[in-house]
């Protein structure tokens, strides 16, 4: 992996805590702790040795993943949200992802591939 790949996965899983942080009391305890949960499996996925590689592979669904040793920055977040039992490629299948991204079903799946793509 790039050096600035760790930076990078930090980044994207620290943004949800930058509300918490604002005010924490309003953030339900079982919320804090999922937080806490993916904050540490993505500190952990720091330690891992991954070769940067933004080859196309096509993946299993559900539960696909890259080889472990290979992939790029977002496959690393897709890891640390597996390691507290969130399959994103599932959530995003499914059209849940759409909901977060405040967009519709369909256009959700139509921009995201069955496979893994870069």
């Amino acid at each position: 992996m790039r050096p600035s790949a760790p930076i990078a996965l930090l980044f994207l899983v620290l943004i949800p805590l930058s509300a918490l942080s604002q005010n924490p009391s309003a953030t339900p305890p079982n919320h804090q702790q999922f937080l806490q949960k993916l904050v540490a499996a993505a500190i952990d996925r720091t330690q891992h040795i991954v070769r940067y590689d933004p080859a196309y592979v096509r993946i299993p669904y559900p539960n696909g993943d890259v080889p472990p040793d290979t992939g790029v920055c977002t496959d690393e977040i897709i890891r640390a949200y597996r390691a507290v039992g969130i399959d994103l490629q599932k959530e995003v299948h499914e059209g849940h992802g759409a909901q977060f991204l405040g967009v519709s079903k369909s256009t959700a799946l139509a921009s995201c591939p069955y496979g893994h793509k870069h």
